[in-house]
């Protein structure tokens, strides 16, 4: 107990220095170094401590009571703070007298006025919730490793070392951040990263289809753990480091011990360890709401521009949400038209034929399939590809892309369950004999029409391209791979594929409208008033 006292004092006081030492610009790198350090002194002290305890047991702590003083040695003899009054006669930033405090009630009234200020509560508000999101993932991946991966400790434990080196790689990168304006920005993105991240790890299977969840995940955790703190010690009044960073770091402590047992408990609850990642990335994004409101050392920033407009957008007239519907049920109309008649018809026949020929050229190598069946993966790498252009072509884009890739992720699903739901279509292997068919994987247990595997890929391709329109080249050859290895691997008709491709494509055009109208980007409703799909106003 006395140890972890010590340690939390010695935590607090050296994160304090921070702010106290360091300027607005040079904070994110002071943080990142912090940030390194603590990771490979962790693995210097587990190598270090498992060799001394061979020789005796005391050996480790002895090395360490020695130690630790000879490590702060340098940073207490070179360190020179800022001369400053006392607590209790020195002004705050509000210019008024600083209370003394000396007491544990007015400690307590102190740290819940400083939480309760606008901006810091809605810091410490999504601070709170991505804490929640990744806390206890270290304390369970092993379970979940085993019980979804089928994978051993030793091989478990790879995947978190590799998870480790990403994050530092990461820390370091985004300690490289001078621009106080752009931390928030990218904060939100490393959210964002882990977020999506976790989602697909929550629907992984394989340990080759969780890796790229387990990066983006990393790499966001990387981001969030360097760049958080810093964008906090902008919100710290003046001569109160200490105060505020205890503050930061006792909330963030308070949040890890609430992790452990929702974790377990969810787990617990729904008898399975995918909750643990569902439920993580459930929280992370979240914290994308209280993040918004926080002011940026630089000014307003993407997301505080992007809440103003929410605030203060304007409701289209409910004759422009008309048409959106009536071209919206015409399509979908369509689409169910079409593939009714074709059950009933020689078009039927037709789009055998055309399977046949397509299904023909085999599914390939284990390459191929490794590289394009897994769709929750192809959807996230999708999605990060749009955001990491808008963060480094147009950061001010970040918000309204990921409403973009939102809208037309819930418009393509809808559409595809209402179908699914009104026609379940045989798959080919139902349809015809499958001994003449080549077949990768067994679909017969999902329906046929439209493929959901085509809408969300379109969907979020076309959104994509949509927002950046000098992708659409790349988007539409995607598409076209994708639809071939739907035929190829033997899961869909060619119908199945093309209806597919159609209802993705409205739900991103359908989307696109929507984020423009509500959400002011100029060159956007300059294309859309090109293509007369809003008025002038």
């Amino acid at each position: 107990a006395v140890v972890y006292i010590g340690l939390n004092a010695v935590t607090t006081a050296h994160r304090a220095l921070i702010p106290d030492c360091f300027n607005l610009t040079e904070r994110a790198r002071a943080t990142s170094a912090q940030e390194v350090a603590l990771l490979g002194g962790a693995l210097v002290g587990v190598v270090a401590g498992g060799v001394l305890i061979s020789a005796a047991s005391w050996a480790p702590f002895a090395f360490a009571a020695g130690a630790v003083p000879l490590l702060a040695a340098p940073t207490i003899l070179g360190v020179r703070e800022r001369l400053r009054e006392s607590p209790a006669t020195g002004a705050t930033a509000t210019g008024g007298e600083a209370p003394e405090r000396t007491g544990f009630g007015e400690s307590i009234r102190y740290y819940g006025r400083s939480a309760g200020r606008p901006g810091v509560r809605a810091f410490l508000g999504a601070q709170i919730l991505w804490v929640l999101g990744y806390a206890a993932m270290p304390s369970f991946f092993i379970l979940y490793a085993e019980s979804v991966l089928d994978l051993g400790a030793a091989s478990a434990s790879l995947f978190l070392a590799g998870f480790g080196i990403l994050t530092a790689a990461a820390i370091v990168v985004s300690g490289r951040v001078r621009d106080p304006a752009r931390q928030k920005p990218l904060l939100a993105l490393g959210v964002t990263a882990m977020g999506i991240g976790f989602i697909g790890v929550a629907a992984a299977s394989t340990p080759l289809t969780v890796a790229p969840g387990l990066i983006a995940g990393a790499i966001g955790f990387g981001v969030i753990s360097t760049l958080g703190f810093p964008l906090f010690t902008a919100l710290i009044p003046k001569d109160e480091e200490g105060g505020y960073t205890a503050l930061f770091f006792s909330v963030r402590s308070i949040a890890s011990a609430i992790a452990l047992p929702v974790a377990g408990f969810s787990i617990s609850l729904t008898g399975s360890f995918r909750a643990l990642f569902a439920i993580g990335a459930a929280a992370t994004l979240i914290a994308l709401i209280p993040l918004a409101t926080v002011p940026s050392p630089g000014g307003p920033g993407p997301l505080e521009r992007a809440w103003r407009r929410i605030a203060g957008t304007q409701i289209p007239p409910w004759r422009w949400w008309a048409r959106g519907v009536g071209i919206v049920a015409a399509v979908f109309v369509g689409v169910m038209a079409i593939g009714l008649i074709v059950d009933a018809t020689f078009l039927q026949s037709v789009d055998e034929w055309g399977y046949r020929r397509i299904n023909s050229f085999g599914p390939g190598g284990e390459l191929i399939w490794d590289a394009f069946n897994p769709h929750t993966r192809n959807y996230e790498i999708t999605a990060l590809i749009a955001l990491a252009t808008a963060a480094l072509t147009r950061p001010r884009l970040i918000v309204p892309v990921l409403l973009l890739l939102a809208a037309a992720f819930l418009l393509g699903a809808v559409l595809l369950e209402a179908a699914q739901e009104i026609w379940d279509r045989p798959r080919p292997e139902e349809a015809m004999d499958p001994a003449t068919l080549n077949l990768h994987g067994v679909w017969a247990s999902f329906e046929s029409y439209p493929s959901g595997h085509m809408v969300i890929t379109t969907a979020l391709a076309a959104a994509t391209a949509l927002a950046f329109p000098r992708l659409w080249p790349v988007a539409w050859a995607y598409i076209a791979i994708i639809g071939v290895t739907r035929i190829v691997f033997g899961a869909h008709f060619p119908l199945d594929v093309l209806t597919g491709i159609l209802f993705g494509y409205v739900a991103a055009r359908v989307g696109f409208a929507l984020v423009a109208r509500l959400w002011p980007v100029p060159e956007w409703r300059d294309r859309l008033r090109s293509s007369g799909s809003t008025s002038p106003d």
